[in-house]
């Protein structure tokens, strides 16, 4: 069976979150003539998606990190009066509550956090991004359990003879993948702007590319698993934890 990647190539990054277990599988690979090369492939594929993701969720945690300092940083100035404001209106609130002392305790309690808050700001948002990259790496080797398996999962799927008229029709799917990649990366430079910017952007022209060329590589992954019969299901994606000061 042949996964028309014409149909699904328009959502790349949805495919990239989709596919998890199989990420890479190189031109050569979708080449193999026998279910063991190609079973090799995907347990290597498996692995080398584990250490792609968890790499990108480490980058996310640290960029988050910085967002949340930066918020730490604006909001310095305001922050114990918009905490002083928000307990003002918790309190008179409080004077139509069925249980008035309990009410008037919760808004007590919710100004201290708001206060801490305000005071361990920047150390609220170091702890946090330990804490993202820890959920990252258990990812990661959550991930690595499934990669175990997936040599016996892709055995006793794969079936013989492989269809090369399949291969083949994947890998040309792919190549005119690349290729709109490529003229999309090229249009892209051509719009960056004159000036201090100009770097800035084509940096972000490259950065899109290869996004996806990956996602290239995701569909023809996708198609050829179809040609050879096998079902493999991607594990679950961890979000990383998203910070706010």
């Amino acid at each position: 069976m042949r996964v028309d990647t014409h149909t699904v190539r328009k959502a790349p990054m949805l495919l990239t979150a989709s596919l998890g277990l199989l990420i890479v599988l190189t031109p050569a690979a979708a080449e193999a003539q026998t279910c063991s090369s190609v079973c090799n492939q995907v347990r290597r594929a498996c692995n080398h998606a584990a250490k792609g993701m968890s790499k990108a969720a480490r980058i996310t945690c640290t960029e988050n990190v910085g967002t949340c300092r930066d918020d730490c940083e604006t909001n310095a100035s305001t922050c114990p009066g918009d905490c002083d404001a928000a307990s003002a209106t918790c309190a008179a609130a409080c004077a139509t509550a069925p249980d008035a002392t309990a009410c008037e305790a919760d808004c007590a309690a919710a100004l201290a956090q708001c206060v801490d808050d305000c005071t361990n700001c920047d150390a609220n948002c170091l702890t946090t991004g330990v804490t993202c990259k820890n959920e990252a790496k258990a990812a990661r080797d959550a991930m690595r359990e499934v990669c175990s398996g997936a040599r016996d999962i892709c055995d006793g799927s794969c079936e013989e003879p492989i269809d090369r008229g399949c291969v083949h029709d994947c890998t040309t799917d792919e190549h005119g993948c690349r290729d709109d990649a490529k003229r999309t990366e090229v249009g892209c430079k051509k719009g960056c702007a004159k000036g201090s910017a100009a770097k800035s952007c084509i940096r972000t022209c490259r950065k899109d590319n290869n996004l996806e060329q990956q996602a290239c590589e995701d569909l023809t992954v996708l198609c050829y698993a179809g040609c050879i019969g096998v079902d493999l299901t991607p594990p679950p994606v961890t979000t990383p934890t998203t910070m706010a000061p």
